[in-house]
């Protein structure tokens, strides 16, 4: 598969991968602090002194999420691309959520331009990952146990109903899971 759809796909999935692995293979509430020294150490070296002061107390915040999604969209734009509106997503309340549109660059060009914005991001949405609580969001509750009982899951309480989307079944591609999750995210967009 080739092209900017491609790439996106492939970046999609690999950030769902990551996700669920984080999800599914890490203690639901990470321990903080000292956690974040390599990040740390890591946005010392690159000379990323605001994203250093975020994460040297080892406590992020979603505002320091929605400033590093505000740098990367200005380093996409300034680069050619376009970003849409971006928000926490409402399946673990940790996850920031977001399009990058190539706007007529060509794929080589977006592929670049992706990839030179990202890792400021990354560092930033990757530790708030994991050190946040996965939760899902009260407002999509009603509307995913529904989805997912018509499915044929029993999913009686917030406690099966979190174990459903973030078990390793869902980490495997389960196509119920999948579109119950993608259905609400859509509906909340």
């Amino acid at each position: 598969m080739s092209g900017w759809k491609g790439t996106l796909r492939g970046t999609s999935l690999a950030v769902a991968a990551a996700t669920l692995a984080i999800a599914c293979g890490a203690p639901k509430a990470a321990p903080r602090g000292g956690d974040l020294a390599d990040q740390y150490a890591d946005a010392v070296q690159l000379g990323w002194d605001r994203e250093a002061d975020w994460l040297a107390d080892g406590e992020l915040t979603k505002a320091n999420v929605e400033a590093a999604w505000q740098t990367y969209a200005t380093c996409v734009r300034e680069g050619g691309g376009d970003v849409g509106p971006a928000r926490f997503s409402p399946i673990d309340s940790v996850n920031y959520l977001g399009d990058t549109l190539p706007n007529g660059l060509s794929d080589d060009a977006f592929d670049r331009l992706v990839q030179s914005c990202t890792p400021r991001l990354i560092i930033i949405t990757g530790s708030y990952v994991a050190t946040h609580e996965r939760r899902v969001d009260d407002g999509v509750v009603p509307q995913l146990t529904q989805c997912l009982q018509a499915q044929g899951m029993s999913v009686t309480d917030r406690k099966s109903l979190e174990r459903a989307v973030w078990s390793q079944d869902a980490a495997q591609g389960n196509a119920a899971v999948a579109q119950c999750v993608l259905a609400v995210t859509e509906d909340r967009g």
